[in-house]
């Protein structure tokens, strides 16, 4: 027995519900991972797949970069679920846990990519999400095994294949949702010391999607060079199958990620709150000539810059620290030793007299060494945080 595309597919075509046809079925099922497949009237191309005979690639169009698992799931959870038989579920998965376990895939191979699971633990699991345990495998089937000339193997997917091998394995609990102890099955997140400091810090984010991790969508996934990444869920499938390049920029986020954390942690020690304190009280004691007023209402981070990389730094900066910057300058202002909007107009002035050809990582790495060297060299961290405060403050970049 192997696992591809038509053993697969099979298995779910003996428990689909019988007034559901063939190439409704199979319609569906592609749409999952080509939303616009469109099949029209001919069915040779579904029927070829079902019985091992063609590879989805030749007619569907299928890009891998843009995939998104999460997306995968959550269409076949809506579309390709419901054509199934409730009472066959167990089937389907048992049925499905066999082919796995005889087609002698390596036991650290992940063959779920929804969530990252590897085929050993596939084997062991006995609380499933389904629609994601079937798109998950789908989506290693289409990218790594090989659907042609398979039509032999494919024949022993009977009805009787799918009792028998529900005989074999512990009956399956269904749920909505991998709990943490699962996720610590899966990728032993809670027992990797960084991930836990990755999830604790406030503003921890994903590295590929950008959003904040959360204790019930995360992993821990390996890319191909050996480095790990803790990530959403939906997002793992990414790190794995990352370019050279596409890693050296994962690499530079998690990076940002681990001096966020320290920076959080200075600050509330109140260490780099001083250099802030004495970093602010030093920008105003600058020239004041000459200045531009400054505008209150500005557009959002993440609509003005536009340098992926420089607005996560920006961001976790903001994250991080705002509050704090924020706390000490009205404290500042409210013992008179600083004038907030004079102080505003130091930094903005200070931004218009950028080169108008540099990049905008280049205008913000000026900004910090402007501040730094002018302040007497204080905290290059400090004048770091302020910047990005004021970034999001006030219309810097905008």
């Amino acid at each position: 027995m192997e696992l591809c595309a038509g053993t697969l597919l099979t298995v779910l075509k003996r428990c689909k519900s019988s007034r559901i046809l063939q190439k409704e079925f199979g319609t569906e099922v592609f749409k999952a991972i080509q939303p616009d497949f469109d099949m029209n009237d001919d069915d040779s191309a579904i029927s070829a797949v079902f019985r091992g005979a063609r590879n989805l690639d030749t007619f569907i169009r299928i890009n891998y970069d843009e995939m998104t698992p999460t997306e995968v799931a959550l269409r076949f959870n809506e579309h390709v679920v419901p054509m199934l038989d409730r009472n066959k579920w167990n089937g389907i998965v048992c049925a499905l846990k066999q082919i796995i376990k005889d087609s002698d895939i390596d036991k650290d191979t992940v063959i779920e990519f929804i969530n990252g699971l590897k085929c050993g633990e596939i084997l062991e699991k006995t609380d499933i999400v389904f629609s994601e345990f079937l798109a998950g495998i789908l989506l290693y089937v289409v990218r790594h095994t090989d659907n042609l000339n398979r039509q032999s193997i494919v024949k022993e997917i009977t009805s009787g294949y799918v009792d028998e091998a529900e005989k074999k394995w512990p009956r399956i609990n269904f749920v909505e949702t991998y709990s943490l102890d699962c996720l610590d099955a899966i990728g032993q997140v809670i027992n990797d010391a960084e991930a836990v400091n990755m999830i604790v810090q406030e503003g921890g984010n994903c590295v590929v999607c950008g959003k904040p991790l959360e204790k019930d969508n995360i992993t821990k996934a390996v890319c191909s060079d050996g480095t790990s990444f803790l990530v959403c869920i939906g997002c793992s499938v990414k790190i794995m199958n990352a370019s050279k390049t596409q890693i050296e920029e994962y690499k530079n986020i998690k990076q940002q990620l681990k001096t966020n954390m320290v920076t959080r942690s200075r600050m509330s020690e109140n260490h780099l709150g001083d250099d802030v304190r004495l970093v602010i009280r030093a920008v105003s004691k600058m020239d004041m000539s000459t200045l531009t007023p400054s505008r209150m209402n500005p557009i959002t981070v993440e609509q003005k810059v536009s340098d992926a990389q420089l607005r996560r730094s920006i961001l976790h900066d903001v994250n991080d620290c705002y509050s704090d910057v924020d706390a000490i300058i009205a404290a500042e202002a409210a013992a008179g030793r600083l004038n907030v909007r004079t102080f505003e107009k130091v930094i903005k002035r200070m931004y218009e007299d950028r080169d108008e050809t540099a990049s905008q990582s280049d205008v913000y790495n000026t900004l910090v060494e402007l501040i730094y060297e002018q302040t007497g060299r204080i905290s290059r961290e400090a004048s770091r945080i302020l910047v990005s405060y004021f970034v999001q403050r006030c219309e810097v970049f905008g």
